[in-house]
């Protein structure tokens, strides 16, 4: 039997570790570019629940929805404004109105920052925001470094926008 007539079949060890080293290095590209992408998701749904939240509060102000002011011992409930709290834990939605309001608690994600420590934002009869300027509410995700903002304007208007970066030069809020 001559040697040189022999067919190799298969792959040489070289051609598997090559093969083996690019999956590898492929696959920890991927699961680094997913972690950013479910911190920049967990960013949005923040920035998303706190936008409800300010609806929310707007819609019951506008409609004068006393239903969450409690009983007043038979007098007609009055609903004068619905206040949106934020601090460094948790966002608080407080009816202020005659009777015993109920106000709703909503805790802030994991790893989400509102940069401005504790603001309160008031929505009076009508939706409009009891201030004559607009209020701007950065939001940071500290994992990832990215920063969103909540808009609001005189008339009650929300909006969400995007930091370039977490700077006073490229966020409008900062």
């Amino acid at each position: 039997m001559d040697r040189n007539n022999i067919k190799k079949k298969g792959f040489t060890l070289v051609e598997l570790l090559v093969v083996t080293g690019i999956i590898v290095i492929l696959s920890g590209l991927s699961l680094a570019w997913y972690g950013n992408f479910s911190e920049d998701k967990n960013l949005d749904r923040q920035v998303q629940d706190f936008i409800q939240t300010l609806e929310m509060a707007k819609n019951k102000a506008f409609a004068g929805d006393s239903s969450v002011c409690g009983d007043v011992g038979g007098i007609t409930p009055y609903l004068s404004q619905y206040n949106v709290v934020v601090n460094s834990s948790k966002i608080l939605a407080n009816p202020i109105c005659t009777g015993s309001p109920t106000g709703y608690e909503y805790s802030i994600g994991e790893h989400m920052v509102f940069l401005t420590p504790t603001m309160e934002v008031s929505f009076g009869l009508f939706g409009k925001i009891n201030s004559d300027k607009s209020l701007c509410i950065p939001i940071r995700n500290t994992t990832s470094n990215k920063c969103k903002y909540v808009n609001i304007n005189e008339t009650g208007l929300i909006t969400s926008g995007v930091c370039t970066s977490c700077s006073p030069i490229t966020c409008p809020c900062l």
